[in-house]
């Protein structure tokens, strides 16, 4: 994808994000209610050159 800000532009790498959801229920004060909760996504984190103001951390 391609993107820009304030006229610099640069291709973002998409992520493929694989998670497990667990849906539970509940009872609260006579209502029933249903959650969906993700655990644990399984990506990596890539280290990437960042620049802020000119210096590279």
């Amino acid at each position: 994808m391609k993107l820009s800000y304030r006229g610099i532009q640069y291709n973002q790498k998409s992520l493929n994000l694989k998670a497990d959801v667990k849906r539970t229920s509940g009872r609260y004060r006579g209502g029933e209610f249903k959650i969906n909760s993700v655990s644990s996504p399984s990506f990596k984190h890539t280290s990437a050159e960042k620049t802020y103001r000119g210096v590279h951390y």
